[in-house]
């Protein structure tokens, strides 16, 4: 993938999707989203007109659910690299890989004190919540046994109740976490893969590869040693992780990796022979660990100075959104 310039991307759009922009809703990396026109459709439509309406979809759900980023209505131009070509070579691309590496870049981005927003795959990470957090669900969920060959996730598209769910109180969220108890953390929400649909479990052989995910030139390395439990296995101490600071630093105007980062890709390529050895069976952590983690992990999120005797009861929100929005936490007598 090279730079390329506004004249070169108008082209590109009316080649790709059938629609030409206006230069004044066109960067030489971005577009805004109300320009992105959908080609109409009729009985005398030709199959080039099918393919194109068709990617102007898949374009518009790249930079509005997948890759979103913090502009609020602008869409990065470089998503095109990614339908550009036949349907076999898009359907050979590693999407999925590069939606989690945006997501893992854009969590990294808004962990900063200077960051006020964040961009990337945001319903993946609440699904994740939702799924293992049971504190920061809704009622309301379609049963399993209702769903037939779609996703998982599709079973929380229904009507929510949020009468048992904390709502905005950060402070709230972090004492429900501070508090929360081994056993009320959800390991394994998706027992039961075989029911799902094929392309689901398609990239099965490298769910525990200790590999790096790649998305244009952002790296972000992925490392299932570190949350073992989730595949019903037991959690060891994981391997020594090597930070490399230099990968959060690349910036770069060609959406392709440099040459100093080749490594990475060599490291893909072999994906398949570095799955890490797991123990199935029993989902638990070794003792060993546990010292580990203590030692090393973050075990409360809270602020500290706020009192020790703090309490927020995870099934009594709409009381406890009360009580902080008139004055605070009272300490229970």
């Amino acid at each position: 993938m090279t730079g390329r310039s506004r004249d070169q991307w108008i082209q590109i759009c009316e080649d790709m999707m059938g629609f030409r922009p206006q230069t004044s809703d066109i960067t030489s990396t971005m577009i805004k989203m109300s320009a992105i026109v959908l080609k109409e459709l009729t009985y005398q439509s030709l199959d080039v007109d099918y393919l194109q309406h068709a990617r102007a979809i898949m374009f518009k759900l790249l930079g509005g659910s997948l890759f979103p980023n913090t502009t609020g209505n602008r869409v990065s131009l470089y998503l095109l690299e990614i339908i550009m070509g036949d349907a076999n070579i898009v359907r050979g691309r590693a999407i999925g890989s590069a939606v989690l590496n945006y997501l893992y870049r854009s969590m990294c981005r808004a962990s900063a004190t200077s960051e006020s927003q964040i961009g990337g795959c945001l319903v993946l990470l609440q699904l994740w919540a939702w799924e293992r957090l049971p504190m920061t669900r809704p009622r309301g969920v379609i049963p399993l046994d209702q769903l037939v060959d779609v996703p998982y996730g599709v079973r929380w598209v229904c009507y929510h109740r949020w009468s048992d769910c904390t709502t905005h109180p950060i402070r709230a969220y972090r004492d429900q976490l501070d508090r929360l108890l081994e056993g009320e953390f959800v390991w394994m929400p998706y027992p039961n893969l075989e029911t799902l649909p094929p392309y689901c479990s398609a990239g099965v052989g490298i769910w525990i590869s200790r590999i790096p995910l790649i998305y244009a030139y952002v790296v972000e390395m992925y490392y299932p040693d570190r949350f073992c439990r989730q595949f019903n296995v037991v959690q060891h101490v994981p391997q020594v992780v090597v930070y490399d600071r230099h990968l959060h630093q690349i910036k770069s105007n060609v959406m392709q990796i440099g040459d100093g980062e080749r490594q990475y890709l060599e490291m893909w390529e072999e994906r398949y022979d570095v799955t890490v050895h797991m123990e199935f069976g029993m989902v638990d952590a070794t003792p060993e660990y546990r010292q580990w983690y203590y030692l090393r992990g973050r075990r409360q999120i809270g602020n500290p100075v706020h009192s020790a005797r703090t309490r927020v009861h995870p099934h009594f929100s709409g009381a406890t959104d009360s009580i902080i929005l008139y004055g605070g936490l009272q300490s229970a007598p």
